[in-house]
């Protein structure tokens, strides 16, 4: 496929992505093939020179979630769609991406087209599945509803942890001047064989809580659902993932939550 003149026919900022693929189902490197002139415009505006062929690393931030999100369209296949804050960037992420027929082995393709905006469009996500919606709206409502909040930040801790079926859910207060963190709240399984939750609060876990920011860097949080993405999450941050093997964790999610800075 001559990428360039498909590329080109995109009215949409619009680049073609490659990831490259092993037999052990693992991916290497990911690069941006051909862009459009709405792609080589809007990296030009960040200061960057678009050279087809070179690691997105060239042109954007680091973002396992986005390498992701690239191998599960260009390898397994899937019409992906997602709006994101770009946090470091400063900048909201419409982006939608589509795989493309590859007629190498070792290499999928796909178009990854995006809009950015300086503030966040709440029409972008209306494309949200009804259980998700369902899930939003009841949030809302009980923030809304009860006076006491610590008792409706426990109530919805305890859905979110239901929803993802996790074995543990909670919202950690953490202070960065004092370099001390609390439990805010805490919802678990029954019978749940892990250490209290209280082990992995103070001062004593605080130079763990001090690596989150540089892991999360470029994201807008961190999602590791595998041995191959705990492998990547280690290489930024051992110290963290040697406190998640210790507590026997395989899975997790590390969503940061910002209030006025």
């Amino acid at each position: 496929m001559e990428f360039k003149k498909f590329v080109d026919t995109i009215e949409t900022t619009a680049c073609i992505i490659s990831v490259e693929t092993y037999e052990d189902g693992s991916y290497g490197n990911i690069c941006v093939e051909e862009g459009n002139k709405g792609c080589c415009e809007s990296l030009k505006s960040f200061g960057k020179v678009f050279k087809p062929g070179n690691p997105y690393t060239d042109f954007f931030l680091r973002d396992l979630n986005f390498e992701e999100f690239c191998y599960r369209c260009a390898v397994l296949r899937q019409p992906l769609h997602a709006y994101v804050d770009s946090g470091e960037l400063g900048v909201w992420v419409n982006m939608f991406l589509l795989p493309l027929i590859s007629d190498k082995k070792n290499k999928g393709y796909c178009v990854y087209s995006y809009e950015v905006s300086s503030s966040p469009e709440f029409d972008k996500i209306a494309d949200i599945s009804l259980a998700t919606s369902s899930y939003v709206l009841k949030t809302v409502i009980k923030l809304s509803e009860r006076n006491d909040f610590r008792e409706a930040a426990n109530s919805l801790i305890k859905d979110i942890r239901s929803i993802c079926n996790a074995r543990r859910c909670c919202i950690m207060l953490t202070d960065f001047e004092t370099e001390d963190c609390s439990i805010l709240c805490e919802d678990h399984i029954d019978n749940v064989t892990d250490l209290p939750i209280e082990q992995y609060t103070g001062k004593a876990f605080f130079p763990v809580v001090k690596t989150w920011p540089a892991t999360v860097a470029g994201s807008n949080g961190v999602i590791v659902k595998n041995k191959r993405e705990m492998a990547e999450i280690r290489k930024r941050n051992p110290v963290w993932v040697a406190s998640l093997e210790v507590a026997g964790i395989s899975s997790v999610i590390l969503f940061p939550l910002k209030y006025n800075g």
